[in-house]
């Protein structure tokens, strides 16, 4: 049996996965990802309500799908041509074209956006593009001095690598056992798992009320900040483990995710369960370097069976829980987010940006996202969180859509090399945890800088103490006469 199933899938290899498609080839893929997406849209959700809003605001035109379709295909050839890749930050980039750009670029017909938001959110993702292509152009340019830098701290030699791997440990279930411990505190040895949207609004709002009254306390930032870890250290954890064979890591690192879910009614909490699995198959499998592939393939797979369920049940949940929740929403928040702050004051910085908006004061304001509510959704939904476009244009306006390309390169190419340590599989796995994060969280926010930052902060600590501490016991017994 096992010999028949690797035959099956060594052939799906050789003739799918591996076979390379032209640019023109992988940009029509890219096109029927985005005709499906908008068809599964426009389908399942034009005569659907939505609280506070009456509806999805469908309203679908023809000729601007036509001008939306020019402008997509010379965009996705660009990319193709220059940018598509198996490299951390393009696959960031394969995944973001999907996640966001299709979106945005569908909304122009779909919700009959504007001709300035339309040619703002086209102008924003090609510079997002041409700033990552400068920024590894830039690091080709020095890679002599990098090298030269990395050297310093020596060849990590087999107690360095030791080291390395106790440290990812002890800090992963370190900071799995304050969450649960934390959650236990709050309600108990009890779990809440109910995905239904009125008890994940019920939860949030009690825990909120819960930690509330610990603000300004050591206890309160400290869970603060362990919640907002946990979301990329516990996955992380999770996939090491499993890599590793390592059994209680993986228990505590599960319940660790239970127990944020149980609190927050995080549905990323369970959902990077299954994404954790896949990639570790893939990973089994070495079929990971064809990360791109398999997740376009996916995606068709995905819509095509939404929009068969539709036509056989008049409805699709894969749609609603999935495509809907990371796909449409947050392309139609970012449309909404726009026409809002086209008409008022841009933030700039006062709200929304770590330590930024501690220094900035722009007097009493409202909070953002009760001024969306409000404005767009009666004050019934609690969080429109949206990323992206919408956080560029709503700090700085036109200006931040040259800003944020700049500082997205810059940061993503950065961590990029953070991550050439710690091998394919843990690249995949941050590279759909970062996608999904912006699509919903701005980059500069307080729970993103202190989950995605403050992690890859310390894994750079992790990756090279070993190397540092290693190099000065190698000078001290250099200067010592020890060694020759």
């Amino acid at each position: 049996m096992k010999e028949k199933i690797a035959r099956i899938t060594g052939r799906f290899e050789r003739l799918v996965l591996a076979r390379k498609l032209k640019d023109w080839q992988q940009v029509l893929v890219f096109l029927a990802i985005k005709y499906l997406y908008e068809l599964a849209s426009v389908l399942i959700l034009k005569d659907l309500w939505y609280q506070g809003s009456g509806g999805y605001m469908i309203d679908f035109v023809w000729w601007k799908e036509l001008i939306g379709s020019a402008v997509f295909a010379a965009v996705a050839f660009g990319f193709v041509r220059w940018l598509d890749g198996d490299t951390f930050v393009r696959r960031l980039l394969h995944l973001l074209f999907v996640f966001h750009y299709i979106p945005a670029n569908s909304a122009f017909a779909v919700l009959n956006t504007s001709g300035q938001y339309f040619v703002l959110t086209t102008v924003y993702f090609v510079l997002i593009l041409a700033c990552v292509w400068g920024a590894e152009w830039l690091l080709k340019k020095y890679a002599g001095r990098c090298r030269a830098l990395r050297s310093a701290c020596g060849k990590p030699s087999a107690d360095a690598e030791k080291i390395m791997h106790f440290m990812i440990n002890a800090v992963c279930i370190l900071v799995c056992c304050v969450l649960i411990i934390h959650k236990i505190n709050y309600n108990g040895l009890s779990f809440s798992l109910s995905m239904a949207g009125e008890d994940v609004y019920t939860g949030r709002a009690d825990y909120e009320t819960f930690i509330r009254a610990y603000a300004g306390t050591p206890y309160g930032y400290l869970a603060s900040l362990v919640m907002s870890l946990t979301g990329y250290l516990a996955p992380f954890y999770l996939l090491y483990s499993l890599i590793r064979k390592n059994w209680p890591g993986i228990g505590i690192s599960v319940i660790a995710l239970l127990s944020s879910f149980s609190m927050m009614g995080s549905k990323g909490s369970i959902i990077f369960v299954a994404i954790v699995l896949a990639i570790y198959v893939l990973w089994k499998m070495k079929w990971l370097r064809y990360l791109n592939r398999v997740f376009d393939m996916g995606m068709l797979a995905l819509l095509l069976v939404c929009i068969a369920a539709f036509f056989l049940l008049g409805k699709s949940q894969l749609y609603m829980f999935i495509l809907r929740r990371e796909m449409y929403v947050p392309g139609w928040l970012s449309w909404l987010y726009y026409d809002y702050f086209s008409q008022t004051d841009k933030l700039y910085f006062s709200q929304s940006a770590f330590l930024l908006q501690k220094l900035i004061n722009l007097g009493e304001e409202v909070p953002l996202l009760t001024q969306i509510s409000e404005a767009y959704f009666g004050g019934t939904i609690p969080s429109p969180n949206t990323g992206m476009f919408a956080e560029a244009y709503m700090q700085l306006g036109v200006v931040g859509i040259v800003v944020y390309p700049v500082l997205f390169a810059t940061a993503f190419t950065l961590v990029e090399k953070v991550l050439d340590g710690y091998g394919k599989a843990i690249n995949a796995f941050l590279v759909c945890k970062v996608v999904l994060s912006l699509l919903n969280v701005p980059m500069l926010r307080t729970d993103f800088v202190l989950s995605f930052f403050a992690f890859i902060g310390i894994l750079l600590l992790i990756r090279f103490a070993p190397c540092v501490l290693q190099r000065i016991r190698y000078r001290k017994a250099k200067g010592s006469g020890t060694v020759s």
